[in-house]
Order: C-alpha cells, then structure tokens, then sequence
C-alpha cells in the first residue's frame, strides 16, 4: 500500500470524490480551517501589530517550505498569487522596443500566459505563437526553429498543462541561449513530481525519481482502487505505438466505459506503468523504479490503436 494513502484523510474532499484538478485548484487541507482562524485572530486582536508579529516573515518562512520541491534553497523563493503574475513580474525586465523583441510561445502554453504574452505587444513585442498540430505534445524542431537572433524571451512550460507532456526544456534553454535570448521556465506542473536535487548535492540518480504522465490525467493507486469499484475495467491487450508506449517501461492497460453526461457515455483507457528514475539536468530517463502510477489516457494515438484493434476483430 503506498504510504502516502495516509494522508487522504487530511483533505475532506477525497472522502466523496476523486479530485484530478489540484493542477488549477488544490484539494483544500484539514487544517486550513484552524489556520484561517488563527491568522483572522491575528488581525482581530493585534490589528496593524500582526505584520511585525509574523506576516511580514510569512511568505518567506512557505517559500521555504517549497523550496525543496524545485531545488531551490531557503531564501531563494519568492512568492506571488500565481504563475501568470509572475510571468508579468519577470517580463517587466525587459524592453520590447529594440531589435530584438520577439517572444516565441506555444500554442499549448496555459491560455492566461498567453492572453498576457499578447497583451505585450502594445509595449512593442513581437509574439511568434508556434503551432503544435498536435494536442498533447510540442512540436520541438518547429519550436527551436522559431527562436531566432531576434528572440527576447521564450516563456515555456516543463509540463504542459493540458496533456501532462515533458518539454525538453534543455533542447530550448540551449537553442535561446545560442542566440542570446532568455528562457523563463514555468515549472508549476511539475513540483512536487520531479524530486530536484539542490545544486550543490553531489550527483546521484537514485535521489531523483520523476513521476509524470505520458499523454494523460495522473491519478493515486486510492483513485485507482476507487475507480475499479465504480465503472468495469476490461484489461486490454492492445501494444502502444511507439510514440505513446513508456520508453520501454512496464504498462498495463484497462479500459471501461464512464458517464459525462446524461446518456452519454465515454470510453476510457487507464494505464498502469513503473516510474522512470531521470536526470535532473535534461530531464532524460535513467532507468525504472519499482514505483507504481496511473493515468486515463489522453493521447490520441493509444485510442486509435484501440479502434483499429477493434475494427479487425469486426
């Protein structure tokens, strides 16, 4: 049993629903209610007092806390309302009226990065949105292709948001930096996934263990268990194309029938894979663990070799 299951009672939620959006809108935490009330006793009885009693240092003392996730050190964080503000923060450092202006994008960037990446044009910015033709993956040599002498800023995400897919950000930090252009890394997706090592560690691939989705929505063995009560899962004997299949890593595949609507009804395949263990600096699979994850499938492919398995039983 995966130890982490004992901690699914602290979220009150996941006692009557399996929650896969924590990527817009965590599960909200037991314990928040006895915090709100202690910061709201703050503001009640110590009034403008509370800032110099602890808010001030508050913000450091969680950005510390999360600072392990990505790397980071203590002090090094700093935080803000979201990933979006924080983008706008960054961006403020730059002069869009030069030669150099462009802004080279995704069209699988998350939509509010975009509407302000966008916006920047009236200050000057040139914004090259690069198409993917594909739902879940980025078009790389298109995308390093579109970073030119020209570039200023290429915003990209490690994981993107609609498809879970890992960008080979080193590909693209290596393509801006030849050209003299700056990457800002939005690694929101994947804290807490990638256990990054700080810098000065020594190097040990068995300390870092990614656990990510390849083409689909991750959910926990406890959301799995769940899910095998509640629809019917046929195990299927389906071999992934090369393009969806896990690297060489062990999956298994079910797929079952779910309700999204009234009367409608959609199928889905859940696949069960090992956990790569990578590289930390490109990101690059090392190996495979004896860790287990699950996903619904999203990819397009993996239900197109499901229909063309059906279709030759036909």
């Amino acid at each position: 049993m995966d130890e982490l299951l004992k901690w699914r009672g602290e979220f009150p939620i996941l006692d009557r629903s399996t929650y896969l959006i924590s990527n817009s809108l965590g599960a909200m935490p037991r314990g928040v209610y006895d915090e709100m009330r202690a910061y709201a006793d703050s503001w009640a009885e110590r009034g403008v007092r509370a800032w110099e009693e602890g808010w001030w240092e508050m913000a450091v003392g969680v950005g510390d806390k999360i600072a392990p996730l990505i790397g980071a050190r203590a002090g090094e964080i700093s935080l803000h309302q979201n990933v979006t503000l924080i983008q706008a923060v960054i961006a403020s450092c730059f002069d869009f009226r030069g030669p150099r202006n462009k802004i080279v994008m995704t069209d699988l960037e998350f939509p509010s990065i975009q509407y302000f990446y966008h916006e920047q044009r009236r200050l000057g910015a040139r914004v090259e949105l690069v198409a993917s033709g594909d739902p879940v993956r980025l078009n790389l040599e298109k995308f390093l292709a579109a970073i030119d002498e020209s570039t200023l800023l290429v915003p990209i995400s490690l994981v993107l948001f609609r498809s879970s897919h890992i960008v080979d950000a080193q590909a693209i930090i290596d393509r801006a930096h030849r050209v003299g252009a700056h990457v800002i890394l939005d690694v929101f997706q994947a804290a807490g996934t990638a256990l990054a090592k700080d810098k000065d560690e020594a190097e040990n691939p068995e300390d870092s263990i990614l656990s990510y989705n390849l083409g689909g929505i991750r959910m926990n063995e406890a959301a799995f268990r769940k899910l095998e009560q509640e629809i019917s899962l046929v195990p299927l004997a389906v071999k992934l194309p090369a393009s969806a299949a896990s690297d060489k890593g062990e999956y298994r595949l079910s797929s079952g029938t779910v309700p999204v609507d009234r009367d409608i009804f959609r199928k889905i395949v859940v696949r069960e894979s090992r956990m790569p263990r990578i590289n930390v600096e490109d990101f690059s699979v090392l190996g495979w663990t004896d860790r287990t994850y699950y996903e619904v499938c999203t990819d397009p492919a993996i239900y197109a070799a499901l229909e063309k398995k059906k279709a030759a039983k036909a």
